[in-house]
């Protein structure tokens, strides 16, 4: 028996516990307690089985919670001294390996995923976390000698305790303000990755994110910064063609394999921990160059009657709707927007949008709406619209009026919740009437 189990059947051994939400991570959960001690009383409580499913919650005294249920809302439920945890919390408490954490608003799943490349060159690697990959799924994978890259999300990190070795923070903006009082609440529960971290941790973070920024000039870590930008002091940064790490040349942006300048700033933090755990350029080089870019994110999905299909379901703020529009140019003439509601501000969308040369706009609920009472709001609009409540409307639309070696680009600028399932199903369904309408 490894020494983690030892040490988790001790943690749970004569508790009552209860799963607080039953969807991967839950079911991941049960499944290693009953191989830890099949005796255990474990209850399931999940709003798919209860609607009223918090009201036994009282009874067990140790709770382990989803990422996306509150911790406010079990505290509120729950006996005054259970104890609550999650998978990230047992997770870091079981963990023999490394723990390299990523986080940022956008970005840290091809972040994490390029980092995982780099270091397996080398190391035995394990990608888990926020990307789909329960964490406690790999721990029979991992020995001292191993790294966890860990895609850690807000909600992870919301009533995290403990930091990892490494942090990466790649950017802070608006967003799950339907989960979060505010953007200073959603900013608390980020820093939380390095809010723990020892003088002898490390500190990735972004330079040029104000937020990011603030929070690592409050950290405890040794600091290594990244930009875009080459400015004095800066650890990482892009000039000449090459991503230079302690003014020395490392990648040359060229064999970059990611649409955009702005996905550079994903590379970065995989330069860094590349070099910190003293890998040669080649092999940093090799594993980014040979990397695959993520599904979803300025995906090319077809060339279909003249028209290119862009698929980047997973643009779920305005701000990288405007990156997208940045990096395709004046060719998107298309462009498909809205989602779920989380009180995103479109004004600076809009505005990108009135400088731009698209000429159409097809619009889902619930945010649709409000995106083209913004664009009307910064003046007179000759762009044609349309609301439309399915992909099979929004694509045949997107056929009738792109023309010939034009593109239209779905980059919703919001959450897909309402509509689809996941912005994977929104990308999905969207690749599948493009390719059904292309003869």
């Amino acid at each position: 028996m490894h020494e983690w189990q030892k040490k988790l059947k001790k943690i749970i051994a004569g508790q009552k516990i209860c799963l607080v939400g039953f969807g991967r991570e839950g079911q991941s959960t049960l499944k290693l307690l009953r191989q830890i001690d099949f005796k255990a009383e474990i209850a399931i409580l999940d709003v798919k089985n209860d609607p009223d499913y918090l009201k036994e919650i009282k009874k067990y005294n140790f709770i382990i919670r989803s990422p996306g249920i509150p911790v406010k809302l079990i505290k509120k439920y729950s006996a005054a001294k259970a104890l609550l945890t999650s998978q990230t919390k047992l997770f870091f408490d079981l963990s023999p390996a490394k723990i390299i954490g990523v986080t940022g608003t956008k970005g840290k799943s091809t972040t994490a995923s390029l980092i995982a490349a780099v270091l397996k060159q080398k190391f035995n690697v394990q990608l888990v976390g926020n990307i789909g990959r329960p964490p406690l799924d790999y721990l029979e994978k991992l020995t001292p000698k191993s790294f966890a890259v860990f895609e850690i999300s807000s909600h992870q990190l919301s009533d995290l305790d403990k930091s990892p070795e490494v942090a990466v923070m790649l950017n802070l903006f608006p967003e799950h303000l339907d989960y979060y009082a505010d953007i200073r609440q959603y900013a608390a529960a980020k820093k939380k990755i390095t809010q723990f971290q020892k003088k002898s941790d490390i500190l990735i973070y972004n330079a040029s994110d104000r937020r990011i920024k603030r929070i690592a000039f409050k950290s405890r870590a040794k600091r290594v910064s990244f930009s875009l930008d080459h400015e004095a002091g800066l650890d990482c940064y892009v000039k000449d063609g090459f991503i230079y790490y302690k003014n020395k040349p490392v990648f040359p942006v060229a064999k970059s394999p990611l649409l955009g300048r702005f996905n550079l700033a994903n590379i970065m933090p995989a330069v860094i921990i590349g070099k910190y755990f003293r890998l040669p350029n080649e092999l940093i080089i090799k594993g980014i160059s040979k990397f695959k870019p993520l599904p979803h994110r300025l995906e090319f999905v077809a060339k279909a009657k003249g028209v290119t299909f862009i698929n980047d379901s997973l643009s779920t703020i305005p701000q990288t709707t405007i990156e997208a529009l940045n990096f395709l140019g004046d060719k998107v003439q298309t462009l498909i927007l809205g989602g779920f509601d989380r009180g995103l501000d479109f004004k600076k969308l809009a505005q990108r949008l009135k400088k731009s040369k698209v000429k159409t706009v097809i619009l889902f609920p619930t945010t649709g709406q409000r995106i083209w009472q913004n664009m009307i709001e910064v003046g007179p609009q000759s762009i044609k619209h349309w609301f439309v409540k399915n992909m099979e409307t929004a694509v045949k639309l997107a056929y009738r009026n792109t023309n010939k070696d034009k593109i239209c680009l779905m980059s919703p600028a919001s959450p897909s919740f309402g509509v689809f399932k996941d912005y994977a199903e929104r990308g999905e369904m969207f690749k599948k009437f493009v390719k059904k309408y292309r003869d």
